[in-house]
């Protein structure tokens, strides 16, 4: 006899914008835009893919702007 399943794997939808993916875009999303369009840290291309929100194939200070704006409910 099979035992039953006891929990199953949870998955936390994606959005653009949310590059640290814990499910919501917040301003910490927005200063890794910042801090990746300025050279400061690098990304993996899954991060890039989630930062790049205006789909220009890199991350600049638009994008960053962007993810601001939108977890301010300006955009």
């Amino acid at each position: 006899m099979r035992k039953p399943i006891s929990k199953l794997p949870t998955a936390t939808a994606c959005f653009a914008g949310d590059i640290n993916a814990d499910g919501s875009i917040t301003m910490q999303d927005a200063i890794a835009a910042l801090r990746a369009a300025v050279g400061v840290t690098d990304m993996n291309s899954i991060d890039f893919a989630m930062a790049d929100v205006d789909c220009s194939g890199n991350i600049g200070i638009p994008d960053a702007l962007a993810i601001a704006r939108l977890c301010m409910g300006v955009l």
